[in-house]
């Protein structure tokens, strides 16, 4: 797995993972299913029900009903 802010991520590459149930972290949250997350460059652009958003332009990744919890940085 490539290192974020090198390689075709830092770059501006876009990509959309597909077919998460992604987890917002606020309190008492519940699992938006069936959500697309859109990544541009490094950047969070979209996050959305898969029927709104376009994935032209978008390298694809199917996280087949995986939870996503985006955003996290050291966290710890």
């Amino acid at each position: 797995m490539a290192k974020i802010g090198t390689g075709a991520a830092a770059q501006g590459r876009r990509m959309a993972y597909v077919n998460a149930n992604v987890l917002d972290g606020t309190e008492g949250m519940e699992a938006l299913e069936n959500h697309v997350v859109v990544v541009e460059g490094r950047r969070i652009v979209d996050v959305a029900p898969q029927s709104d958003v376009d994935l032209s332009g978008c390298e694809t990744f199917d996280l087949k009903d995986a939870f996503l919890l985006p955003g996290l940085i050291n966290m710890h």
